[in-house]
């Protein structure tokens, strides 16, 4: 099933991260765009990270996987409140779904090696951008 951690802040994700050898890292680094120093070492290689606040912003909590497979994010009590994520990975973009009562669910796919600082800047299918919208995502 893998494994699946939430924290309140960066630095106890840092903490528990420490524990991990994260060096299988490949020799190469993000894309250009919208990153920053501190999504690169915030994110480590091989993790899917969702941020609560845009661009990427310490304040708020944030999510990691690097198991592949459905999560729901109402299990971390994160149901729309994404705002920020990093896909830190050679391969497998991420499918980010809003659920949507009795109509087809929008959704929109983060690309594999990229991280976007606002999702308000990126439109939704029904009007509106995806800010606060996700409620599950697919890796």
């Amino acid at each position: 099933m893998g494994d699946a951690r939430c924290y309140d802040s960066v630095e106890e994700a840092d903490r528990d991260l420490s524990l991990y050898d994260l060096n299988e890292r490949p020799d190469r680094e993000l894309p250009e765009g919208d990153i920053s120093i501190a999504v690169s070492s915030d994110c480590p290689w091989g993790w899917v990270c969702l941020w609560e606040y845009k661009n990427y912003s310490s304040s708020g909590r944030l999510l990691m996987w690097s198991q592949p497979g459905t999560k729901n994010l109402g299990d971390w009590n994160f149901r729309d409140k994404a705002s920020s994520a990093c896909v830190a990975r050679n391969q497998g973009g991420v499918e980010v779904h809003d659920w949507r009562t009795l109509m087809p669910d929008p959704w929109m796919v983060l690309g594999a090696g990229y991280c976007y600082n606002d999702f308000s800047k990126i439109s939704y299918p029904c009007g509106g951008n995806w800010d606060n919208r996700a409620d599950s995502i697919k890796m």
